[in-house]
């Protein structure tokens, strides 16, 4: 099995390590609407190694994960999601070879509710 890590260890910051970090289903108050979601803001530091992928509502109940970004930057990363619609929306962070002192501190989300039809 793989090992999974997840915080910050201050005294290993130099350690590669796997780790995955996942938000729950994000519905922005109203699971029954479909979403139109179109950037997100990611703030995060030493975010070397990591990949931020996301997943919305699926007719078959899997999550079919979009590769949305590598290569982010401490501070602010604004992030497109090409494509990202549904009811709700979920994001995972993986670092397959990353420093444990990683933070993330926010991520914010643009979206607009779809017309009723």
């Amino acid at each position: 099995t793989t090992e999974l890590y997840i915080g910050a260890d201050e005294s290993s910051a130099t350690t590669d390590e796997a780790t995955e970090l996942r938000t729950g289903k994000i519905s922005m108050g109203d699971l029954a609407r479909n979403k139109k979601f179109y950037k997100v803001y990611l703030t995060v530091k030493n975010p070397a190694g990591y990949t931020l992928y996301w997943s919305t509502t699926t007719t078959d109940g899997t999550d079919n994960w979009t590769s949305a970004g590598t290569g982010f930057s401490d501070g602010i990363n604004s992030i497109a999601l090409s494509g990202a619609t549904g009811k709700w929306i979920m994001f995972k962070l993986v670092g397959a070879s990353a420093k444990s002192n990683f933070i993330m501190s926010e991520l914010s989300i643009i979206y607009r509710d779809k017309s009723v039809k």
